[in-house]
């Protein structure tokens, strides 16, 4: 044969044999279990765990591949892989699943896989623990006593060649110092070429059941946990002293998740929280949300609104190393932990800056008000000086200078994104301002205001933004740009554009609308770069979707924002059936593009909690509740706030609105209630925002308090 031919034979076997197989080239299915420190898919066909992903404690890395398992049970001679069951009932939900097993070869038995990692409100050292949990139930409703084997293995280039088991307590464990597997009965166990494979038996009585333990752990050094467990087998010791009670923490967690009527919008919210929990980093030193692998302003800004509500000491921590990091010219560094600057940004400053106020409007704290302003104060100071002609706008040097960072929008001078939002800077520095008593710089900031104000608003001919429906990109050559941007939603949002404009903004995007989503731009951009509908020429931005869908919120089109919310999750979660908070949307065809998993996603959070449901926390001992959500629909929720929490629910009743708020907060309350309704009640006035009309009512709700409102 010739030789030449044999050596290409022998290529084809090597690297037929090097491809993964089918099940392997699978899509992921979503990671409906997971939490700061590792996070397990189990797929709709039942597969328990065929992939898992680590969140190394090291700075400057992306989520890695820890390895996948296969789960599979053996009786009366008869072995079953996990997806070969007859039958499979599969429930998952972030941030739990399971799945019940049982098929007629296993005459009389079913089998329940339920998993979880712990997720502790307000307890990093909990929720940054790498476990994945699972219990394993057996129920034997034949005529005899069953054996059962419960074989997991593990592919994992993570175990290397030092594999030795050990006990921690009822836990049995195989692995090394970094990843161990195991269950809470005596093992069995074998070292695979590229992992281990470990089993347990279970005698099952006639009639009865049974439960067994598997947990996957992993430790390293430097994870946030090490600061109480000294190593691997100190960590199982926790995780098996604590297993029980985190069954209850993730419970109370999904207990204490909002809302509404709208169950499609509930049900995607569980999986937007994927992105804020799973893409968040603790290490022993430091905590970050991750744009990609690094803590990045803009993409941690909209990530971490659950982290100011369900772990705000890592909010505060991370606003802490962001102050640590700014420059003596007052900017903040494109990306820190790692370090990445780009000297031209305009918008990871202002993202800065709004941090700031989130965390000062929802704890209402003077020493943290006290200890940034200086920081506030100095990001405004960089900013400043990017406006290099004092028009009142400020400049874009090159095109990194805001979200919208591609090669095609170099030659802007501004844009109505970084515009508007450094509008909203002053606008809430001037309120900071006063409350600090920082006279000086609160008449600075409100010139700085007025100034800026009327140049943006200008008309495009004398050197502003606004094209007399919608505000533009105006470009250093002068050329006219016809192109609307939804990324001017942000103006809306922040208060700082006048309701005439709000609604012609809103009417000339009606163009931009597909069946998923908002096109980020549209008409499409010709010599821009990228094909029409990809990317930033036109792709739906999941992200940008849910500030869009805030914004109609807040300005009373509540309708449109939750169209949104539906649309957007069903094209990007559950339209491929992939689960998974992606980058965007292409804007012709609405496939999945772009990189998964976006951390910035979780601001669908944002849109749910202070768009649809109205939330304003006014002061320490004051709040707004405003759900946009019609009074023909009946929605129960908990309000999560810095000092506890409420309880909502609303009702049609005999022709009435029926609203009860409980306290849960240890403090008398003052509430500004506003149903979205036609009906009055005494003592109530009526406001509108936008096209809604609210009939507002307040009144003072002490701890442990039930008060019951009828709109009649």
């Amino acid at each position: 044969m010739n030789y030449f031919l044999v050596m290409s034979l022998i290529f084809l076997v090597v690297l037929m044999a090097a491809l993964p197989s089918a099940a392997d080239m699978e899509r992921p299915s979503g990671y409906p279990v997971g939490n700061f420190g590792i996070s397990g898919e189990v797929t709709p066909h039942g597969k328990v765990l065929p992939r898992v992903q680590y969140n190394p404690p090291r700075l400057g890395v992306w989520l890695e591949e820890l390895g996948k398992g296969q789960l599979e049970f053996a009786s009366d001679g008869l072995t079953i892989k996990d997806s070969e069951f007859a039958s499979k009932k599969v429930s998952r939900l972030y941030p739990k699943a399971s799945v019940k097993y049982s098929d007629p070869r296993m005459k009389g038995l079913s089998i329940t896989v339920d998993l979880l990692s712990p997720i502790r409100i307000r307890d990093i050292f909990t929720t940054s623990i790498p476990a994945i949990c699972a219990d394993i139930t057996f129920h034997n409703e034949s005529k005899s006593e069953k054996t059962i084997t419960t074989d997991f293995s593990f592919q994992s280039g993570k175990f290397g060649s030092e594999i030795s088991e050990t006990s921690a307590e009822k836990l049995h464990l195989v692995g090394n110092g970094q990843i161990a597997i195991g269950f809470d009965s005596e093992i069995e166990w074998q070292k695979l070429n590229d992992g281990i494979q470990v089993n347990c038996s279970s005698v099952v009585p006639v009639g009865g059941s049974k439960k067994v333990r598997m947990i996957i752990l992993c430790y390293d050094e430097n994870g946030y946990y090490a600061n109480k467990c000294s190593d691997i087998n100190d960590l199982a010791m926790h995780v098996d002293s604590s297993w029980d009670r985190f069954r209850q923490d993730v419970d109370h967690f999904i207990a204490s998740l909002p809302k509404t009527h709208d169950e499609q919008v509930n049900r995607y919210l569980h999986w937007y929280l994927q992105a804020a929990l799973l893409l968040t980093r603790t290490t022993k030193d430091h905590v970050l949300n991750m744009g990609y692998s690094e803590f990045n302003q803009r993409d941690s800004y909209w990530t971490s609104w659950l982290q100011v509500a369900f772990w705000p000491e890592l909010e505060r921590r991370m606003i802490q190393e962001s102050i640590d990091h700014q420059r003596e010219d007052g900017k903040i560094p494109t990306t820190i932990l790692p370090t990445i600057e780009r000297n031209d940004d305009i918008d990871i400053n202002e993202y800065f800056n709004l941090r700031l106020v989130r965390y000062y409007q929802w704890t209402h704290d003077p020493d943290f008000l006290k200890s940034v302003w200086p920081a506030y104060k100095k990001s405004v100071e960089y900013l400043k000086r990017t406006d290099r002609d004092g028009d009142g706008l400020l400049e874009q040097k090159s095109y990194w200078a805001d979200w919208k960072d591609v090669y095609g929008v170099e030659g802007r001078k501004a844009a109505p994104h970084f515009e508007l939002l450094w509008l909203a800077v002053l606008k809430e520095g001037q309120e900071l301002a006063q409350i600090a008593g920082d006279d000086k710089t609160l008449a600075e900031y409100k010139a700085l205001y007025e100034k800026s104000y009327k140049a943006i608003n200008a008309d495009v001919g004398d050197g502003g933004l606004w094209t007399g429906s919608f505000y533009t990109s105006s470009w250093f050559d002068g050329r006219a740009d016809a192109h609307v941007q939804q990324d001017q939603v942000v103006g809306p949002l922040f208060g700082v554009v006048s309701p005439e404009r709000v609604e012609s903004i809103y009417a000339s995007m009606e163009q931009n609308w597909t069946p998923w989503g908002v096109r980020d731009t549209y008409p499409y951009r010709e010599d821009f770069g990228y094909n029409p509908g990809d990317y930033h020429n036109g792709g739906v931005w999941v992200y940008l979707n849910f500030v869009d869908a805030m914004s109609r919120f807040v300005n009373g089109l509540a309708d449109e924002g939750f169209d949104i919310m539906r649309k957007v999750g069903y094209g990007d979660l559950e339209k491929f059936d992939d689960w998974m908070p992606g980058e965007y949307l292409d804007g012709n065809t609405g496939v999945n593009a772009g990189k998964t998993i976006q951390g910035w996603d979780a601001n669908f959070y944002a849109a749910f909690v202070f768009g649809a449901l109205g939330l304003k926390p006014v002061s320490a001992t004051e709040i707004e509740l405003m759900p946009r959500i019609p009074d023909s629909e009946s929605f129960e929720t908990p309000i999560v706030l810095h000092s506890g929490q409420l309880r909502l629910t609303q009702r049609s009743e005999n022709g009435s609105l029926v609203v009860e708020l409980t306290s849960r907060i240890g403090r008398e309350m003052k509430v500004r209630y506003g149903a979205m309704t036609e009906k009055g009640i005494e003592g109530g006035s009526v406001c509108n925002i936008g096209n809604s009309r609210f009939c507002v009512i307040e009144f003072d709700l002490a701890p442990g308090e039930t008060r019951e409102l009828v709109f009649k």
